[in-house]
């Protein structure tokens, strides 16, 4: 009988529980119990089975953070839901304390999301360099030079080569070479050290500064050093609305400076008589000491000159006449100095900044003297200064200038 018992017992556990895995069995849920957070757990009376809903977040308007995160709350007291939790997005820092060489400064972030604030302290500024590191930053040996003009939306920008006191301009395509000394005027702030205020990592700022005795003055100066070279320098000019200057440097101690050749063709084209035609000189004769030996002024406009002369008492001699009265002096004749050159003998002279010849010329175009010198400067094709030293020591010197603008009034 006991064993007929324990048959139907499990026939019955085994029903009933392939009625609840099979689709006969139907849910009978209870009355849920509620979590502290909302959740709502039911019970089934049948089969003992749980579930869990959720609740629905109602989220409280307004952020919640804290030093690294911003979220929205949920109302349902005991939620700890986090909705649209992000990372704070820092704004620009103010900055409260400005630092200097001996305390910290300190500054103020502000999430643009949320509104939290941090504070974070500020480096002391490294001290101000020495005098001598400054005025030694300042020796532009070796260097290049990006040079910017911003000028509204227009932007000229152009280069420079500089190694020791020379200086080649490279804009276009195009190169020349120019004095460096002249070139620094527009930026070697050497003998400026106290006009500058230190005004962080290896930046330097002036409010204004005068330069060739007051003649030109540069405002909103900045000067930018890195590794104890400089690294930027900008400023504007004072009376220029609108209009920056720039110059980034760059390639310390690699430049090297390709001094131009001068060419036959080149040398020819720049006695083409047709370059004289409209044009002025200044002559000059000077002793082995320097004193003034001969000075005149000569305008040529195509068939005509004029010409002023000084004796060694200044007294003026005027003279007028056609290009046949100019005598040895007209300047289509010396047309006939590029037959006995030889551009070959021709070389760059960085410290004239033009191309100078040492080949002895005997007997210079029949005139029974020996030339040992010739430097000749040409731009853009034409001469602008020639001068010739003979055996004697004598110099005789051409300074042309005003190409197709000269105009002779005979009075």
């Amino acid at each position: 009988m006991k064993k007929i018992f324990l048959t139907v017992l499990l026939l019955m556990l085994t029903m009933m529980l392939l009625a609840c895995e099979g689709d006969a069995h139907t849910h009978t849920w209870g009355e849920p119990s509620v979590a502290a957070n909302g959740d709502k757990t039911y019970t089934c009376s049948g089969c003992s089975e749980t579930k869990t809903e959720p609740h629905e977040h109602d989220y409280i308007i307004g952020w919640i953070c804290d030093d690294n995160t911003h979220w929205y709350a949920c109302k349902q007291a005991g939620c700890t839901a986090k909705g649209g939790e992000q990372a704070h997005e820092w704004g620009e820092p103010v900055v409260s304390v400005a630092p200097s060489e001996t305390a910290q400064g300190q500054q103020t972030l502000t999430c643009t999301v949320c509104e939290r604030t941090k504070t974070e302290a500020i480096a002391k500024l490294p001290a101000k360099m020495p005098r001598e590191d400054w005025n030694a930053a300042f020796a532009f040996d070796n260097v290049r030079a990006d040079f910017y003009v911003w000028e509204g939306e227009d932007t000229q920008t152009l280069y420079y080569l500089i190694d020791g006191d020379v200086a080649q301009m490279s804009a276009d395509g195009d190169s020349v070479y120019v004095e460096c000394e002249s070139l620094k005027l527009d930026f070697d702030f050497s003998s400026h050290y106290d006009a500058f205020t230190h005004d962080g990592e290896g930046l330097y700022t002036a409010a204004q500064i005068d330069i060739l005795e007051g003649l030109w003055r540069v405002v909103d100066v900045e000067v930018s050093f890195l590794d104890g070279r400089i690294e930027s320098i900008q400023y504007a000019v004072k009376g220029e609305e609108n209009v920056r200057y720039g110059y980034f440097f760059s390639k310390w101690g690699e430049v090297e400076l390709a001094a131009p050749a001068l060419s036959a063709k080149a040398l020819a084209d720049a006695f083409d008589p047709e370059n004289f035609e409209n044009y002025a000189v200044f002559i000059s004769e000077y002793d082995a000491e320097g004193g003034m030996l001969f000075s005149a002024q000569w305008m040529f406009d195509k068939s005509s000159f004029y010409r002023c002369t000084y004796d060694d008492e200044w007294n003026e001699d005027e003279e007028y006449g056609t290009l046949a009265d100019a005598g040895w002096v007209k300047l289509p004749e010396l047309g006939a100095l590029a037959a006995v050159l030889d551009a070959t003998s021709f070389v760059y002279d960085s410290e004239t900044m033009d191309f100078c010849s040492t080949e002895l010329i005997e007997n210079f175009m029949g005139t029974g003297t020996d030339i040992v010198e010739i430097h000749l400067l040409l731009e853009n094709g034409v001469i602008l200064w020639l001068d010739m030293t003979t055996e004697t020591g004598t110099t005789i010197g051409y300074s042309f200038s005003e190409y197709g603008e000269t105009e002779i009034v005979n009075e």
